[in-house]
């Protein structure tokens, strides 16, 4: 049974992480896949909630990699996609992990990268709560 979206879904929680391209395309571009019977790569049912966490996830991994970098020196390969291009190259059904070494493993155990991220954010914006 196909899922059904609204666009106000749609735009609180994938254009909320990020506002580039038209929202019409790309709204159009998720009912579309929405009416298909799709799976990921593991084998998971395509739901919209699958699609926002893999476009929150792939956003993180670019920020994680590009942010602060001028633009003219990412690849163009490399340049940030907008929804409307996700959701058209299939991206959705892909993984979106920091890939963890030896050295991350003994700092910080099973910790998810989105989380540790998270955390470092907050702790950032809250300057009260610094020791210095």
């Amino acid at each position: 049974m196909p899922q059904v979206i609204s666009q106000n879904d749609f735009l609180n929680c994938l254009f909320d992480i990020n506002p580039n391209g038209d929202p019409n395309m790309a709204f159009e571009s998720l009912n579309i896949i929405m009416g298909k019977d799709e799976k990921t790569i593991d084998g998971r049912l395509v739901t919209f909630e699958l699609i926002c966490k893999a476009y929150k996830a792939y956003c993180d991994l670019w920020d994680a990699k590009w942010e602060g970098t001028e633009a003219r020196f990412i690849p163009k390969a490399e340049e940030k996609k907008g929804v409307w291009q996700f959701l058209n190259m299939g991206m959705y059904k892909q993984k979106f992990e920091n890939p963890k070494t030896g050295r991350d493993e003994y700092l910080f155990g099973g910790a998810k990268i989105s989380l540790l991220t998270e955390q470092l954010k907050n702790f950032l914006s809250n300057e009260s709560e610094r020791p210095f």
